[in-house]
């Protein structure tokens, strides 16, 4: 099962993100998953939106999602500025976000909430690929 999306680089277009991971969800009987995927989701988008694209340009963004067995697997594509997110550390939870340097705390939520978080850029293309395994 595979399901896509398109959306722009507009954060009004969160809504539209939302809507897709809660359909997909209920489609494939992972609603306990729900609020952790949508989480995790939104907070990937958001930094292509933020830090991909200048803040003129009219950038697109690929959203696939697919289940095979016990694992949904979200691709999203674009190809804004090149940016690894798994190169960067895990932000230090043990301090206080006063001590904390500013950055990395959505992309180690995201990595608490997936069980594979990879990267790759592929002809001018970020691809970034989120994996949760199902328990059932």
């Amino acid at each position: 099962m595979s399901r896509y999306l398109l959306l722009h680089n507009d954060t009004r277009e969160l809504s539209r993100l939302m809507s897709f991971v809660e359909a997909l969800c209920r489609e494939w009987g992972v609603e306990e998953e729900l609020m952790s995927l949508q989480l995790a989701m939104e907070e990937s988008v958001v930094n292509i939106m933020h830090y991909a694209f200048t803040p003129d340009a009219d950038g697109v963004i690929e959203v696939r999602a697919e289940r095979v067995g016990d694992c949904l697997t979200f691709y999203i594509e674009d190809c804004g500025v090149a940016f690894d997110p798994t190169a960067v550390p895990d932000a230090d939870v043990k301090l206080s976000a006063e001590e904390r340097e500013i950055g990395g705390l959505g992309i180690y939520i995201v990595r608490q909430i997936m069980d594979e978080v990879e990267y790759r850029r592929c002809d001018e293309r970020n691809i970034l690929r989120l994996t949760k395994i199902i328990k059932s």
